[in-house]
């Protein structure tokens, strides 16, 4: 008899097909929703056009991101999708850094060839094997603790953290190819100043002629070989002297220089020199034209008996002095602000002294009132001698601000996903101590938490100054290269105080009519009133004020205060489900499409404020729940994410007791 058990094999085969077919689409799905096909294809691509280290860090990135994709299809939990998404984005990182590095260096190369290496300083040959040198530069590359590592010297450094990935030009992820002709326009920094002093007349106050400044440097440092060929010479010339740059540049030197420049000490100290002459430089510039540009007025006053007309510039306040001029003789006076009353007198040599300081560069021995030189005239009396009468050179000051590069200079592969460029609206009004509006103040009055004229409760000022406190020179916070004329404290630049950046402080300090001379004295010293008032700006700028519970208005003054928009930079196309949270949730609870703006407007907070009042409770927590999420997504998670997700749960307990 036939085992009828026989004829149901071609069920179980097809209950297999189907089983197959379930788990393929699944496995579809999930490559579909996070995105993980587009890293497949990213690796495919790059493989091949990848060499050197570069290939060496993508390859084990890809070794590490295959294997967790893997766990994830098998599982597909949460915490393998995580591992898988860090890795992806880690993977997408060293392919897209080491295609823009190549790609550049390729060009470098066929330049060079197609003009058959003439007006090099290099054979032919030598081109070759320096461009052969570059693009194989095989380096040790292992895995420890889960990590990429990447061998520098005699050390292993995380690959994301070496100089072969820095967003800083250096010997490691730059080429150079030395020309012998069309060079040498830039080896004195005054030159490359000419070219941009268009960056002058442009800027509003000196902190932003020193941005732009540096902000073009790195451009140029970026973009021109010839120009990073021109520092290095500059470098050998003027610091170290073993170029006699007078009697002209020779094929050898610049052979000798290009050499040096690979060595990334000689590198970096190269371009932290001309760096500097170029800041010191503007500074002066500036200072000059500020002083010829600002308001003038006349003075008559008596000197030992003798009437004497002056002319006088105002300036910002220092000390008491608000003024500075001269008479006809070039004689210098200074206005002071004595309770209520102004007066002018003769000034003394500690005073200009003083004066000087604060503008930057030298006054005396100048007509300051049309900023050229003076030729002093001889004294008759002792009481009519010009207080000072040589001619002084600029004063510079004993270090140039240390300037990261800035974001703008990066290419798409260094994200910024954090987005902390935000400040507070200079078109915005000055803060005040009281709402403004009916509406601001719906609610004020009934909160024992809530001082009414304060934007937020006092635990939310608690929580700032907690988890805030403190001056940081973070070199990894992205606030610091977001501030590059930030105090400098004890070699280090101190970019944030109480968890406000250098650039809002600014604009704050301004609001109030602080004097530029003391802002940075001010922020080393910021109080904790002074935060709760920033604290308050933000959440006016950001249009949080048209929150009417300030339990909620705190939510979001937290959003903006670390990602530098109402709804984090969640906009941008191709952000994960993670990444959106919070902005999908609310969408679709409200019903609104939010605009990609960093202010709130007064449909989209009443309508989130409708939401929140259904029920609280249950906002606050998936508002938290949500915010969590997003962390993990962020780049620097590893580095920070523990401080964030603890302030974030000190948060939600102050914002459930509130409620």
């Amino acid at each position: 008899m036939i085992d009828p058990n026989i004829y149901k094999t071609p069920s179980f085969t097809e209950l297999g097909m189907k089983k197959d077919i379930q788990v393929k689409a699944q496995r579809e799905e999930r490559q579909k929703e996070t995105g993980f096909d587009m890293a497949e294809d990213s690796w495919n691509k790059a493989q091949y056009l990848l060499t050197g280290a570069r290939k060496n860090v993508a390859q084990e990135a890809w070794n590490l991101f295959s294997e967790a994709e893997i766990a994830y299809e098998k599982t597909g939990s949460d915490s393998d999708k995580k591992k898988a998404k860090e890795l992806q984005a880690q993977l997408m990182f060293f392919v897209g850094a080491g295609a823009t590095m190549q790609k550049t260096w390729n060009q470098e190369y066929a330049n060079a060839q197609s003009a058959e290496f003439a007006g090099y300083a290099e054979s032919p040959e030598e081109i070759q094997k320096k461009y052969s040198s570059r693009i194989n530069d095989n380096t040790d590359v292992k895995i420890e603790n889960g990590q990429i590592m990447i061998k520098e010297g005699d050390n292993f450094v995380p690959a994301n953290q070496s100089s072969y990935f820095s967003t800083e030009i250096n010997p490691n992820n730059s080429f150079l190819i030395p020309k012998a002709v069309q060079t040498g326009k830039y080896v004195l920094p005054g030159s490359y100043l000419e070219e941009i002093k268009g960056i002058i007349p442009s800027s509003t106050s000196k902190e932003e002629a020193t941005k732009k400044a540096a902000s073009e440097f790195y451009r140029r440092l970026k973009n021109d070989p010839s120009f990073r060929q021109d520092i290095g010479m500059h470098y050998a010339i003027s610091e170290l002297g073993i170029i006699d740059g007078k009697q002209g540049i020779s094929r050898e030197n610049i052979r000798d220089i290009s050499q040096r420049m690979e060595d990334q000490e000689y590198f970096q100290a190269a371009t932290q020199s001309y760096l500097k002459n170029i800041l010191s430089g503007v500074d002066v510039r500036f200072g000059s034209t500020a002083l010829t540009n600002a308001p003038s007025y006349n003075e008559s006053i008596t000197v030992d008996g003798k009437q004497i007309d002056v002319t006088l510039k105002s300036i910002e306040k220092v000390g008491n002095i608000i003024g500075v001029g001269q008479d006809k003789d070039g004689n210098f006076f200074v206005t002071k602000d004595i309770g209520d009353v102004r007066k002018t007198f003769p000034a003394t040599d500690s005073e200009l002294a003083e004066i000087e300081r604060e503008l930057g560069f030298s006054i005396r021995g100048r007509d300051i009132l049309g900023d050229k030189a003076q030729t002093p005239t001889a004294p008759k009396t002792e009481s009519e001698k010009p207080i000072q009468k040589e001619e002084k050179q600029p004063l510079q000051k004993e270090e140039a601000p240390s300037i990261e590069m800035p974001t703008d200079v990066v290419e798409a592969t260094a994200q910024d996903p954090l987005g902390l460029g935000f400040g507070i609206g200079k078109t915005e009004p000055a803060i005040s101590t009281a709402g403004t509006t009916e509406e601001e103040k719906i609610g004020e009055t009934k909160r024992p938490d809530y001082v009414q004229g304060n934007a937020l409760p006092n635990w939310y000022y608690g929580n700032l100054l907690e988890f805030e406190g403190g001056v940081s020179t973070d070199r990894k916070d992205r606030a610091f290269g977001l501030n590059p004329d930030a105090p400098v404290v004890n070699g280090k630049r101190a970019h944030t105080n109480k968890g406000v950046q250098y650039s809002m402080f600014k604009t704050w300090a301004e609001s109030k009519g602080f004097p530029k001379s003391q802002w940075e004295k001010r922020f080393l010293n910021l109080t904790d009133d002074e935060a709760k008032q920033i604290a308050d700006g933000v959440a006016k700028t950001a249009g949080l004020m048209n929150i009417s519970d300030p339990t909620l208005r705190s939510l979001f003054t937290q959003n903006v205060w670390g990602t530098g928009k109402v709804w984090a930079a969640d906009f941008k196309s191709g952000r994960s489900a993670e990444y959106r949270s919070i902005l999908d949730w609310l969408q679709t609870e409200t019903g609104l499409d939010f605009q990609n703006t960093n202010k709130m407007t007064k449909e989209e907070a009443r309508a989130i404020q409708a939401l929140y009042e259904r029920d609280p409770k249950a906002f606050i927590n998936n508002f938290f729940d949500k915010k969590l999420k997003y962390f993990t997504t962020l780049s620097e998670y590893d580095t920070y994410g523990t401080g964030w997700t603890r302030r974030s749960n000190d948060l939600r307990a102050k914002a459930l007791a509130a409620i």
